[in-house]
C-alpha cells in the first residue's frame, strides 16, 4: 500500500488522536441499544476480525502455508489462520461463479470484504453506474453469510465539492450491502471543509455506512477516529517490524477494546506491510494484545512453529 508511504518513520509522532467527539454521542446510543435489547443482544458478542490483503503470497508458505502448497489451496490455508480478507481483487472486476468457488473454501465464520470496481469509483466517480452497480452486487451476493461490509477507494482526486455524488450514491445503495467509504483528499480534512466532512459522516450515520480508518505514516489526517456504523474498519499500516507497530498495535487493542465495550459490534482490521507474510507476526501481536484486554481474536496457525515442535 503506497498511499501514505514514508522510507523513515524515525520522526513521525503515531499516537492515537483522541475519539471524534460525535464518537462518544454514536457510542452512547449503541450502548443505551444495548441495554434495551436485554439479554438477547448481550449474548452476541463483539468480534474482532484480522485480515490481509491477499491470500495469494509466497512469503506465507512455511510460515503459515505448508512449502508445497498449491495456488489453489492457498485461500482455505489462509481461512486457518484470518477471519477476513481485504478483497483488492475485485477492484478489477468479480465473476458470480468465481465468488461460489471462493465461498466454498472457506469456514462460516470468515468474511469477505470486496472492494467495489473501479469502474463504479474511479471511471464513473459514482455516478451514472447502476448497471455496473446491479452485476457487483448479484456477484457479491453469492458469498451468501460469509459477506462481511463491500468497501469504496474514492479516487486520488475525489474532493469535497463532489459530496453530492456520493450522498446520492450512498442513498441508493446502503439498502444493498453493508457499505463501508475511506475518504483520502487533503481537503476532505482541511479546517475549511470542517462543517461539509460533519455533515458527510452525519450521512455516513444516517445509512449506516463505516467511515474507514486508516492508520498510515505519511497521512495522519485520514485518521479521523469518528465511529459511523456498527462496526468499525481499520487499515493498519506497518513499517516493516518496526518498534512503532508494536506500540500501535497495543494502543489500537486499548481503543478497540474501550469501543467494543461500549457498544460497537465488530471491527475489522486490515493489516497492511512491505511484505505481505510480516502481517503475520502483526496479527499474533494483535491477537495476545486483544486477549489481554478480555477480546478474543483469531492468532494465525503457524506452520513454522508447528514444524518445529514436531522436531523436538
Amino acid at each position: 500500500m503506497d498511499f501514505g508511504k514514508l522510507t523513515n518513520v524515525e520522526t513521525v509522532d503515531f499516537t492515537l488522536p483522541a475519539d471524534h467527539p460525535d464518537t462518544a454521542r454514536f457510542l452512547a446510543s449503541r450502548t443505551a441499544s444495548r441495554e434495551d435489547g436485554g439479554a438477547r443482544d448481550q449474548a452476541r458478542a463483539p468480534r474482532v476480525l484480522l485480515g490481509c490483503p491477499r491470500w495469494a503470497d509466497r512469503g506465507f508458505r512455511g510460515r503459515i502455508y505448508p512449502p508445497k502448497t498449491k495456488q489453489a489451496e492457498q485461500l482455505a490455508a489462509y481461512a486457518k489462520s484470518f477471519d477476513t480478507i481485504e478483497l483488492n481483487t475485485t477492484f478489477y472486476g468479480v465473476r458470480e461463479e468465481l465468488v461460489g468457488r471462493w465461498k466454498a473454501q472457506v469456514p462460516g465464520r470468515f468474511r469477505f470484504c470486496p472492494k467495489i470496481p473501479k469502474a463504479i469509483s474511479h471511471h464513473r466517480q459514482l455516478q451514472n453506474a447502476e448497471g455496473e452497480m446491479e452485476r457487483f452486487v448479484r456477484a457479491v451476493s453469492a458469498f451468501g453469510d460469509r459477506l462481511g461490509p463491500s468497501w469504496i477507494l474514492l479516487p486520488p482526486g475525489f474532493r469535497p465539492a463532489q459530496h453530492g455524488a456520493l450522498r446520492a450514491f450512498l442513498d441508493r445503495w446502503s439498502a444493498e450491502l453493508e457499505l463501508a467509504v475511506e475518504l483520502r483528499h487533503e481537503e476532505w480534512f482541511a479546517p475549511a471543509n470542517t462543517s461539509l466532512l460533519q455533515e458527510t459522516f452525519a450521512h455516513f450515520e444516517e445509512t449506516g455506512t463505516t467511515a474507514i480508518l486508516t492508520d498510515v505514516a505519511g497521512r495522519r489526517d485520514v485518521l479521523h477516529q469518528r465511529l459511523t456504523a456498527n462496526r468499525a474498519i481499520v487499515r493498519f499500516v506497518g513499517n516493516r517490524l518496526h518498534a512503532t507497530d508494536y506500540a500501535r498495535v497495543d494502543a489500537w487493542s486499548e481503543r478497540l477494546a474501550a469501543w467494543l465495550d461500549r457498544g460497537l459490534g465488530s471491527v475489522y482490521l486490515w493489516l497492511h506491510q512491505p511484505e505481505e507474510a510480516l502481517n503475520v507476526e502483526i496479527a499474533e501481536r494483535f491477537a495476545t494484545s486483544l486477549e489481554a484486554r478480555g477480546i478474543g481474536a483469531r492468532k494465525p496457525v503457524r506452520y513454522d512453529t508447528k514444524v518445529q515442535g514436531e522436531l523436538f
